[in-house]
């Protein structure tokens, strides 16, 4: 019964991981919601604590933009939870007239930033937040990772295109 366990755990880990990898889960549902999701469904899998916040209204953005800002924060939480040894994020996303921000912090043992600039998962956060004119601020030190992505909001007409 014990092999029974482990496998049956393990599948629903494979499970919730798969939905959040799959883009399906995020067309259902705004991206803000789809964070939210995400992470309902790490905290249930991984048990680890969030304190989440969203001001302001749910943003116009085209439907790829909000793809790349939610796979920003998938990278953005992968990394974290593979490296940081923290069981406590905060989430806090702020809509204003003119900006969307998304910051995210861990407080785990956090990394070097002169030593560690590259990696995958790193460069993909920063080549998405480049291809769609977003800033990308990354923090860290022996309190914690913070990543803050700021994007800016254009008028609906000009976001269309």
């Amino acid at each position: 019964t014990d092999l029974k366990h482990v496998l049956a755990k393990s599948l629903d880990e494979i499970r919730i991981l798969s939905r959040i990898i799959n883009k399906d889960n995020l067309l259902q549902s705004n991206f803000i919601e789809a964070i939210k999701q995400d992470l309902e469904r790490i905290k249930k899998l991984k048990h680890i604590h969030y304190n989440y916040k969203f001001t302001g209204e749910i943003p116009e953005i085209n439907e790829e933009h909000d793809l790349f800002i939610y796979r920003i924060f998938q990278e953005a939480l992968h990394n974290s939870l593979k490296h940081s040894l923290s069981d406590l994020y905060e989430v806090d996303i702020t809509t204003t007239a003119d900006l969307f921000q998304l910051k995210m912090k861990d407080f785990g043992i956090g990394y070097d930033t002169k030593k560690v600039t590259s990696g995958i998962g790193l460069n993909n956060m920063k080549l998405r937040a480049k291809l769609i004119g977003a800033k990308l601020i990354m923090e860290s030190n022996t309190s914690g990772t913070s990543i803050t992505l700021e994007y800016p909001l254009t008028t609906p007409d000009e976001n269309k295109s």
